[in-house]
């Protein structure tokens, strides 16, 4: 309805769009609403330099999910996810992870840490199980 109400009425009207980034995120927020098992709020992270756009609390440790309109997630944006890591403590994060339009799952590593993991919406049910 938001796209529509924009006048986006197709493909190529959405990737011309400078709301394409905001409804992307819009989405993801609603896939991940509509994946919850439980009562929990989802969460966010921002301060002065470091954002990430989903915090989710599940039984192994918080998953960190950054909604990126991009096939591929910018170096600065692993950055960023890692120094949020940092942060917070490595041993509280279960998961890191960049849903974006990646045509295939893909884990994108640093030399001596977890990954961090591009990820497509038919990709966050098993992230978050």
């Amino acid at each position: 309805l938001c796209a529509w109400l924009l006048g986006i009425r197709d493909a190529e009207d959405l990737m011309g769009s400078p709301h394409a980034p905001a409804l992307w995120e819009t989405y993801v927020h609603g896939e991940l609403r509509r994946l919850q098992t439980t009562d929990t709020s989802l969460m966010s992270w921002r301060d002065r330099l470091k954002e990430v756009d989903f915090l989710l609390p599940t039984p192994r440790g918080l998953v960190l999910i950054d909604a990126e309109w991009a096939e591929f997630p910018s170096a600065a944006t692993i950055g960023r996810l890692l120094r949020i890591r940092d942060s917070i403590g490595a041993g509280g994060v279960a998961a890191i992870a960049v849903c974006c339009r990646t045509p295939r799952h893909q884990a994108l590593r640093e030399p001596a840490g977890p990954a961090v993991e591009t990820v497509g919406l038919d990709d966050l049910p098993a992230l978050l199980g």
